[in-house]
Protein backbone atom coordinates (compact mmCIF):
# COMPACT_ATOMS: atom_id res chain seq x y z
CA UNK A 1 0.00 0.00 0.00
CA UNK A 2 0.99 3.87 -0.54
CA UNK A 3 0.83 6.36 1.82
CA UNK A 4 -2.29 7.60 -0.25
CA UNK A 5 -4.07 4.58 0.15
CA UNK A 6 -3.44 4.41 3.70
CA UNK A 7 -4.80 7.67 4.02
CA UNK A 8 -7.80 7.51 1.54
CA UNK A 9 -8.59 3.86 3.59
CA UNK A 10 -7.83 6.15 7.52
CA UNK A 11 -10.90 8.64 5.80
CA UNK A 12 -13.06 5.74 4.65
CA UNK A 13 -12.52 5.49 1.39
CA UNK A 14 -12.91 2.27 -0.60
CA UNK A 15 -10.01 1.05 -2.63
CA UNK A 16 -10.94 -0.92 -5.65
CA UNK A 17 -7.69 -3.14 -7.60
CA UNK A 18 -7.52 -3.43 -11.91
CA UNK A 19 -5.17 -4.83 -14.12
CA UNK A 20 -5.36 -1.71 -15.77
CA UNK A 21 -4.51 2.34 -15.40
CA UNK A 22 -7.60 3.99 -14.36
CA UNK A 23 -6.16 7.14 -15.23
CA UNK A 24 -2.83 8.90 -14.70
CA UNK A 25 -1.44 12.23 -13.47
CA UNK A 26 0.53 14.14 -16.08
CA UNK A 27 3.02 15.54 -13.18
CA UNK A 28 4.03 12.48 -12.36
CA UNK A 29 5.93 10.84 -15.08
CA UNK A 30 8.98 11.49 -15.05
CA UNK A 31 11.21 10.30 -12.91
CA UNK A 32 12.35 12.46 -10.12
CA UNK A 33 15.64 14.13 -9.59
CA UNK A 34 16.62 12.34 -6.74
CA UNK A 35 16.18 8.75 -7.72
CA UNK A 36 17.84 9.59 -11.19
CA UNK A 37 21.30 8.47 -11.61
CA UNK A 38 21.80 10.52 -14.52
CA UNK A 39 21.16 14.17 -12.57
CA UNK A 40 24.66 15.49 -10.67
CA UNK A 41 24.94 14.84 -7.44
CA UNK A 42 24.59 18.04 -5.50
CA UNK A 43 21.08 18.02 -7.25
CA UNK A 44 20.58 14.47 -6.05
CA UNK A 45 20.72 15.66 -2.48
CA UNK A 46 19.33 19.43 -3.13
CA UNK A 47 16.14 17.47 -4.76
CA UNK A 48 15.85 14.75 -1.92
CA UNK A 49 14.81 17.47 1.06
CA UNK A 50 12.35 19.31 -1.28
CA UNK A 51 8.64 19.04 -2.04
CA UNK A 52 9.41 17.48 -5.71
CA UNK A 53 11.59 15.03 -4.77
CA UNK A 54 10.85 12.32 -1.91
CA UNK A 55 10.04 15.27 1.30
CA UNK A 56 11.82 13.98 3.60
CA UNK A 57 10.41 15.41 6.27
CA UNK A 58 6.53 14.46 5.26
CA UNK A 59 8.11 10.89 4.55
CA UNK A 60 9.86 10.80 8.22
CA UNK A 61 6.61 11.47 9.61
CA UNK A 62 4.30 9.06 7.51
CA UNK A 63 6.75 6.24 8.27
CA UNK A 64 6.28 6.51 11.73
CA UNK A 65 2.61 7.08 11.88
CA UNK A 66 1.99 3.78 9.55
CA UNK A 67 5.27 1.82 10.25
CA UNK A 68 6.98 2.51 13.57
CA UNK A 69 8.63 -0.81 13.79
CA UNK A 70 10.91 -0.32 10.52
CA UNK A 71 11.32 3.40 10.43
CA UNK A 72 14.79 3.31 11.54
CA UNK A 73 15.65 1.49 7.95
CA UNK A 74 13.47 2.85 5.85
CA UNK A 75 15.09 6.35 6.47
CA UNK A 76 18.50 4.56 5.75
CA UNK A 77 17.31 3.30 2.97
CA UNK A 78 16.82 6.43 1.52
CA UNK A 79 19.90 7.73 2.32
CA UNK A 80 21.71 4.70 1.05
CA UNK A 81 20.02 4.85 -1.89
CA UNK A 82 20.73 8.64 -2.39
CA UNK A 83 24.68 7.64 -1.92
CA UNK A 84 24.80 5.26 -3.98
CA UNK A 85 23.40 7.62 -7.30
CA UNK A 86 25.88 10.26 -6.15
CA UNK A 87 28.51 6.83 -6.46
CA UNK A 88 27.45 5.52 -9.34
CA UNK A 89 27.79 9.46 -11.01
CA UNK A 90 31.27 9.68 -10.23
CA UNK A 91 31.92 6.02 -10.90
CA UNK A 92 30.13 6.99 -14.66
CA UNK A 93 32.07 10.65 -14.86
CA UNK A 94 35.24 8.63 -14.51
CA UNK A 95 34.66 5.99 -17.57
CA UNK A 96 33.93 9.33 -19.78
Amino acid sequence: MRDYDLRATEKGYSLVSSKKYICTCSFNCIITNWCNFKVKSLEICKVLHSSLGLNLKEYKIFRKQFWLENYTISIFKVYMRCIILILVNKINSLNV
